[in-house]
């Protein structure tokens, strides 16, 4: 089941990709992901009404909102890759932050890891990337 909802996730991340191109060069990158924040917040505060009166630590409340503003600063440097560039030439780019999640949680978690799951790290990023380039746009990329 598991597998399952990864490969789903994965392929709604890649259709949000594609779909937020057309809005990030109408738009802009930050309007978009202004209105996608939102409507990420109220679709999550309806979904934490259970669990509301858990909510009494302030200090870590506080400072799990500055760690969101935080992770919207790299979404941001994708959407204007979107703009300035081609979905081909900026998803492969994007399709390493999982390597990035790795090597920040062996660096900051202290997690084990051998050998075999280093190479199985490394052959889901290469897949990823593979799947998500696309030569043409690489030539045609205003980047290049």
């Amino acid at each position: 089941m598991s597998v399952l909802l990864g490969l789903l996730s994965m392929l709604a991340y890649s259709a949000a990709s594609v779909a937020s191109q057309p809005l990030v060069r109408k738009i802009g990158s930050a309007q978009v992901l202004f209105y996608r924040g939102i409507s990420v917040v109220v679709l999550m505060a309806i979904a934490c009404i259970p669990f509301y009166k858990d909510l009494n630590n302030l200090p870590m409340a506080l400072f799990a909102f500055f760690l969101g503003i935080a992770g919207y600063i790299p979404v941001l440097a994708f959407m204007h890759g979107l703009r300035v560039s081609k979905v081909g030439v900026v998803a492969p780019i994007g399709a390493t932050s999982a390597l990035f999640t790795v090597v920040l949680a062996f660096i900051f978690l202290d997690t084990p890891l051998s050998a075999v799951q280093w190479f199985a790290i490394a052959m889901v990023v290469a897949a990823n990337v593979i799947i998500s380039v696309n030569p043409k746009d690489i030539r045609n990329s205003k980047i290049t």
